[in-house]
This record gives structure tokens, sequence and C-alpha cells, in this order.
């Protein structure tokens, strides 16, 4: 919380949202405040914190403007509702943008071989925007290092790591750039992700380990990204006109 204000959002307003659920179901409300938002002249940053999403049956509460679009299950029964662990809301330029933000207590190649199908299934593919709402993407929390210490430290990465050569590079076949996985290099910050970050919906893994440095600027560097701006870059604006 204290890292959006940082970004020059100061604090407006917390609550504490009741959402609408039957008393024999598995979620539960927040005993504590689970309601954020933040804001700089016209712009708003709302988040909430583990809140409800309803299928496009309900109506939308708490200002949420997104549903569950199908009732299909990727393991198990299906439901009506799904509750991420974050979700940030922006409202800049009359546009409403969303990122969900979803916490694992596990490692990063478990996050990938294990748990980005079904995310992907549930909080891309099964969630839609009303009246004119966007999803930008996905980011996934993962707390636990290898057992080995990694080299380099862990960073911030794209899921997307077999992106269009000839449009990333510039010329076809050309590894410069390129790790020797394959991926986009993250020399500095972000840096590798935003060479993916033209890929919507966006999924994004970010380290938050015990111990690791530079963590902090690792968020700011998510939330100061494009979804933070509301949209497209100045530049592209300026191109676009």
């Amino acid at each position: 919380m204290d890292l959006v204000a940082s970004l020059g959002y100061p604090l407006k307003r917390k609550t504490r949202f009741t959402y609408w659920m039957d008393d024999d179901l598995l979620y539960h409300n927040t005993v504590c405040s689970n309601t954020f938002e933040y804001g700089r002249g016209d712009d708003r940053v709302t988040l909430y914190y583990q809140p409800v999403i309803y299928d496009g049956r309900y109506e939308p509460q708490n200002g949420i403007n997104l549903y569950r679009n199908n009732s299909l299950a990727f393991s198990g029964l299906g439901s009506f509702y799904y509750t991420p662990d974050f979700l940030l809301k922006f409202n800049k330029d009359g546009r409403e943008t969303y990122l969900v933000l979803d916490a694992k207590f596990c490692g990063r190649d478990y996050v990938r071989e294990n748990l980005a199908a079904s995310l992907v299934f549930k909080y891309l593919f099964s969630l839609s925007g009303r009246n004119g709402a966007e999803i930008e993407g996905l980011a996934v929390l993962y707390g636990m290092a290898p057992e080995e210490s990694p080299q380099p430290l862990p960073r911030p990465e794209s899921i997307y790591d077999r992106v269009d050569r000839m449009d990333r590079m510039g010329s076809p076949g050309s590894m410069d750039g390129l790790d020797q996985t394959g991926s986009a290099g993250l020399g500095e910050g972000m840096a590798g992700a935003e060479t993916q970050s033209e890929i919507r919906p966006s999924f994004t893994l970010i380290p938050l380990i015990p111990g690791l440095e530079g963590q902090e600027e690792m968020l700011k560097a998510l939330f100061s990204g494009r979804e933070f701006r509301g949209g497209r870059d100045e530049s592209q604006k300026t191109s676009e006109e």
C-alpha cells in the first residue's frame, strides 16, 4: 500500500466491503480493510484485497467492472466467482483497466510448470470487462527461491518467452538480446519484460523472496509501467495522432 503512495498517489480512503456469499461456500470476507483508494488529480488507483469477481449473471460489486464469463472448470468443479489475492484498478484518461495479482508460496519454476496454465484460464481467459473496462494483465508474486543460489538473481520476467524475433530484434533469426534459453535478457530491472510488454494481456512473474535485494524497485517498475499509466505510451499517442 505504501508503494502506491510512494509513486505519487496518496491514499484517499480505505474501507471494508462485505461481498455477498452463501454461508456454505469456501470464501470468507476479510475482517480488515479490503479496499484502498488512491488518487492524484483526476487519476485513481484502487487496490482490492481478496476481492470477489462474480459471473455475468450477477451485478458488479464494490466498483469492480469485471465478471467471470464461463462455467468451465480447469480442474474439479466449477464455481460462479473468482477470488484473486489482489486486484489493481486504474482509472486514467477516461479508461478503466485492471491488473490481477496472485501470490504463490512456491518457486518460479513451479509456477511456470504447474500453475501457469490454470492461472491463464482463470484470470485471463475467463474474465471479461464491463462498460469498456479492460484487463491489462496478470502478475504472479512467488515467494520461494531455488534451493541453490540462483545465478543471476531472480528478477521480474514475462511469461512470453518465444516472442517474434523479427518484430523484437529487427531481423529474421537474430539472437541479439536473447539469452541462451531464448528469452529476452533482463539486464536492468524490468527491461526484459518491457520488450514483451506489447503482448496483451501481459503475464509477469515477480519474485518476492525474503532477503532478495531490490524487491521494492521491482514492484515500482511493475506499477509504474504501462498498466499504471493507464494504457498507451505517450510516444504511441504522438505517432498515432
